[in-house]
């Protein structure tokens, strides 16, 4: 699937800066061949993603509830891809004695804040 489908990394940042979103693939073929179900874990909204398993370029999304979660994947997606498609290894995290913690991820040479939708 164009959208971060069996990409690691993509996943991986997606998930960081997404929080309280549940993925769940379902490859049943009972809606389509390929449906990403996505779910907010602290409240009513949900999305589902179906991919006709072809074209990755192609493919419809329904959501609904107060929380926008497949705006928010998209533009997690999309800062993925600015920031040069980093790998895992190149995300961090640094806490404060306060106990403030700060995500970033680190590209040629730079730290770059994660920003967290919501």
């Amino acid at each position: 699937m164009g959208l971060a489908g069996g990409d690691l990394n993509a996943e991986f940042h997606i998930g960081l800066t997404v929080p309280g979103a549940r993925f769940a693939w379902n490859a049943s073929g009972s809606h389509a061949p390929v449906r990403l179900e996505v779910a907010d874990t602290t409240g009513p909204s949900w999305a589902t993603i179906d991919y006709d398993g072809h074209h990755g370029d192609r493919f419809a999304v329904t959501q609904a509830g107060p929380r926008p979660l497949w705006e928010e994947i998209a533009a997690a997606y999309d800062r993925w891809l600015r920031l040069g498609r980093p790998s895992v290894e190149q995300h961090g995290l640094t806490v404060a004695t306060t106990g403030a913690h700060t995500h970033w991820v680190e590209v040629a040479g730079r730290r770059h804040t994660v920003r967290v939708s919501r």
